[in-house]
């Protein structure tokens, strides 16, 4: 919702502002969220008991490194 209103900011940039937003909120707030995020996780356990989480990686492609000392601003 928040991109689609701030389109025109990056998501790095919008990932810190919404972080922001949350250290703001009231705990009264954050203990509900959190509330509905246990019971999302039992009700996870519940339904697929045998669910594991793996980590999926590419390896394939090569970052590039960029050598930040010869760039000029």
């Amino acid at each position: 919702m928040m991109r689609k209103e701030h389109s025109d900011i990056s998501k790095y940039c919008l990932l810190k502002v919404i972080g922001k937003k949350w250290e703001e909120e009231t705990e009264e707030v954050k203990d509900r969220f959190k509330k509905l995020a246990e019971d999302k996780k039992s009700e996870n356990e519940t339904n697929c008991p045998n669910y594991k989480y793996h980590q999926f990686r590419n390896n394939t492609r090569k970052k590039e490194k960029t050598d930040w000392k010869k760039i000029k601003i």
